[in-house]
């Protein structure tokens, strides 16, 4: 943008501000040509814009003496605007930055993208920057000085980390992935992965730096075209058009050819533009990590230059300045945005006409600011953040605006501007901290243990469950405690309380965790045992401890009854044992007894009765009383034999006739000398015998009833 000369009068009082500013902005033209077809703007309105822009702008002449400051750097800085005015850089940046500074100058390059700076306030502290530089010329082309863009970038020390982090992490990839990824440019390698050393067959990366694309290819790809100009071809379309993805055959240095799939992706490096090739060898199929570069923008005037999106208006409402930050957001050039009324830049944002916070500031009218939430006042400034996320550019976005006006020479307002930043990341973030928060305390209030949060010093917070336990009435009096202080003076092995308790937490820090069982003492004097197991946790940049106390007084109890139950049951079982050893020798005596008694009774059988039979024998002559000898000789014999006794216990519901038919059929009888012998009809005898073979389970088997009583014996 072109700026017209002359002179801009003083603000008035009360501005902070330097009192002429425009007086010291230099006539000068910008690095580049300018592009911008945008309305003309006055110089008197570029120096109000300067005036109201949230980030700070410093200018300098060759010599690095300070020819303009905006009032946001003396709201930083500390310093005033009289004891700035033609001082050294060197006086308010650290070397380093000034160095940075001197190489812009040196090597006339005309932007530097973002650089840290480090300023030293007027009180002695040092203020981090995210500073832009550019290179100043005047009409002729000459060098006129340097510009500084910047930001103070304390408060965005979080997003570094997640820079840094996005960063180390990228580094990872790049040497763990196993896609083959290289740097280059049209003169050859100059870095690459571990992966590439690996599909290539190379020794090492020193080794692989020295070949060209078409060096690790046949002489001809199988279209036909020559390797060397169409690996320079590539190179050149990835330059032009940002990105190139393409088939070729490329060649081990075995000699091995091997089918790939090569995406080629412009990025800035150190000043220049290289090429990131990603090689994926088709073969595997392996696919590689799509790596997405952004290409850094050149900003064609200072509204440009900031990083925010950014747009004003003058006091018609028409826009005439729309930067590509806001371009970027919206989806809306600049072209089509510039000279339009009628609220048009409210369509990217709610798809409708209506008024922002920079109409509400332009028009004057702070009753409109109760229409939403999150609208307050600071230092001139109009804020607001929107409390739902509104579909912009694509994406849901949580947004945060700062509105200001515009004024000129006159202190006459002539304008407004109007920054957005995207805080859905943050928004996000804080979201879901306060969700996992709001869930952690439900877990923590609802709690069947104790849990309590403590330091070496004392408890700072609790759950219900450690009131109910310990028998305190809140947490405010609990948390005066030291862990040491709700137990006895000394625990059961004899230590100190309190220096046990310091003990146990210096465990828990250094090893992450500790468990361990401990006496507790209540608010009453009531002694219970517990478990304890701690933890280590961050909290607010600090190493705790979090406690989990569970009484377990009906554990230990339930456990002394159990051993005592043991002790009873283990003496009972003794005497039990006692009682069984002394039951066996009186068993063992008792059949001792039995086999005596056997033993006489068989013997005083045979030697006082059947003797006698014997005798009876000789002396009978008739059949039937022959027959009754022998069963009388039989029966006394079955007497002194195990068959009664098998017959007996086996089959006990015999009766005594069946018992008396069942020994004669033994010995062999048959059914009419069974019938003489016992007086009883054959048809009797037949019956018995019948009942007999039920009775022994032989009524539905073959079996020979003589046979099987015989077996019995």
């Amino acid at each position: 943008m072109n700026h017209s000369t002359g002179e801009l009068q003083k603000y008035p009082a009360g501005k902070n501000a330097a009192s002429n500013p425009a007086e010291n902005i230099p006539k000068l033209m910008p690095g580049e040509k300018d592009r911008e077809t945008s309305l003309p703007v006055p110089e008197a309105t570029m120096a109000a814009v300067l005036e109201q822009v949230s980030d700070f702008i410093v200018m300098a002449d060759p010599a690095l003496l300070v020819t303009y400051c905006s009032p946001s750097f003396y709201a930083v800085s500390g310093y005033e605007p009289e004891k700035t005015r033609n001082r050294s850089l060197d006086r308010l940046f650290e070397p380093g930055s000034i160095a940075l500074i001197r190489r812009l100058l040196s090597k006339e390059t005309e932007v530097i993208h973002p650089v840290e700076l480090t300023l030293h306030a007027r009180d002695g502290h040092d203020v981090f920057l995210e500073t832009r530089l550019s290179v100043l010329r005047d009409a002729k082309g000459g060098l006129a000085g340097v510009l500084l863009v910047s930001r103070e970038i304390t408060d965005h020390s979080r997003v570094e980390t997640s820079l840094r982090l996005i960063e180390h992490r990228y580094q990872e990839l790049f040497e763990s992935s196993n896609d083959a990824i290289m740097i280059l440019d049209k003169e050859g390698f100059f870095d690459c992965n571990q992966k590439t050393l690996d599909v290539f067959s190379c020794p090492s990366k020193e080794s692989f730096a020295t070949f060209h694309p078409s060096d690790l290819s046949p002489p001809v790809q199988p279209n036909g075209d020559d390797s060397v100009e169409a690996a320079n071809r590539m190179i050149d379309l990835a330059m032009e058009k940002g990105n190139h993805a393409f088939p070729w055959v490329h060649r081990r240095l075995t000699g091995e050819l091997f089918p790939a799939e090569v995406s080629m992706s412009r990025l800035a490096l150190e000043g220049r533009w290289v090429i990131q090739a990603v090689v994926r060898d088709v073969t595997d199929r392996i696919r590689a990590e799509e790596e997405s570069l952004n290409a850094e923008r050149r900003f064609a005037d200072i509204i440009n230059f900031l990083p925010d999106p950014t747009f004003a208006v003058d006091l018609e409402g028409r826009v005439i300045a729309w930067n590509r930050a806001m371009e970027k957001l919206t989806g809306v050039r600049g072209n089509d945005m510039m000279g339009k009324g009628n609220y048009e830049y409210a369509l990217p944002f709610y798809r409708k006409r209506r008024p922002l916070i920079i109409d509400i500031l332009l028009k004057n009218k702070p009753e409109e600011t109760k229409k939403y939430q999150k609208v307050h006042w600071e230092e001139g400034a109009l804020y607001y953040e929107n409390d739902s996320a509104i579909e912009v550019g694509g994406r849901n976005r949580y947004l945060w605006s700062k509105a200001s006006l515009i004024y000129d020479h006159s202190d006459r307002v002539i304008g407004a501007i109007q920054t957005i930043r995207d805080v859905t990341d943050r928004k996000e973030m804080d979201l879901t901290v306060m969700e996992s928060e709001k869930k952690f305390r439900t877990l923590f209030e609802s709690s069947h243990d104790a849990i309590m949060m403590l330091d070496k010093k004392s408890f700072f917070d609790c759950n219900e469950k450690t009131l109910e336990i310990y028998g305190f009435r809140s947490k405010e009096e609990f948390v005066k405690y030291h862990p040491g202080e709700v137990s006895p003076a000394f625990q059961p092995d004899g230590e100190a309380s309190v220096e046990k308790a310091n003990r146990m937490i210096d465990l828990a820090l250094e090893n992450g965790s500790h468990a361990f069982t401990w006496i507790h003492k209540k608010v009453d004097g009531t002694l219970f045992p517990a478990e304890i197991l701690l933890s280590r946790f961050e909290l607010g940049g600090r190493s705790v401890v979090q406690a989990v106390v569970r009484d377990i007084t009906e554990r230990v109890q339930s456990e002394l009854a159990l051993k005592r139950s043991k002790e009873e049951l283990e003496v009972k079982s003794a005497y039990l044992e006692e009682a069984n050893t002394a039951l066996k020798v009186l068993l063992r005596r008792r059949e001792e007894d039995k086999t005596a008694l056997e033993e006489d009774v068989l013997a005083n059988m045979r030697s006082l009765v059947l003797p006698y039979i014997d005798r009876l024998k000789q002396g009978l002559i008739g059949t039937e009383q022959q027959a009754y000898i022998q069963v009388l000789e039989a029966n006394l014999n079955n007497i002194i034999s195990p068959f009664l006794r098998n017959i007996t216990l086996a089959h006990f519901n015999l009766t005594g006739r069946e018992i008396q038919i069942a020994n004669l059929v033994k010995e062999g009888r048959t059914n009419k000398e069974i019938s003489e012998m016992l007086n009883l009809s054959i048809r009797s005898v037949e019956f018995h015998r019948d009942n007999i073979r039920k009775k022994m389970k032989l009524d539905h088997r073959k079996a020979n009833l003589r046979v099987f009583l015989l077996s019995l014996s």
